[in-house]
């Protein structure tokens, strides 16, 4: 291989993650993040995060009993009364598509990037 060769496979593959970085942004950034609370696969709370949001939520079911901190865009798990502790392991959570979860009290915490409840019509539902 001569040495133009090597450079053109370099600027190919700086495109290349260039681009890949480009795109993963754009669709993190788009739209208003939610936390989603669900437990035993219902909806407990959607909340609109920002970068002023700062709340605590206490939830006790029949499960047993998680407190969430949602701030600085993201979400932790502070407190549980599960043997396991996992969920407060998980640590902070503030990028979509990432989750904590409480298996013992069946609780899912997820970041969205839409609300779960909204009532606009998408493509399929048309």
């Amino acid at each position: 291989m001569k040495r133009t060769d090597i450079y053109i496979i370099a600027a190919v593959l700086l495109l290349a993650a260039a681009g890949l970085y480009a795109i993963k942004t754009i669709q993190h950034d788009k739209g208003i993040k939610h936390v989603v609370i669900s437990i035993d696969g219902e909806i407990y709370k959607d909340i609109a995060i920002g970068e002023g949001t700062n709340e605590k939520i206490e939830i006790k079911t029949e499960y047993g009993y998680n407190a969430v901190y949602i701030h600085d865009g993201g979400v932790e798990a502070i407190d549980a009364d599960c043997r396991d502790q996992i969920c407060k392991e998980t640590g902070f959570i503030s990028k979509v598509g990432q989750t904590i979860v409480c298996l013992p009290h069946k609780l899912v915490v997820t970041i969205s990037a839409e609300s779960g409840g909204g009532d606009e019509a998408d493509a399929v539902s048309q």
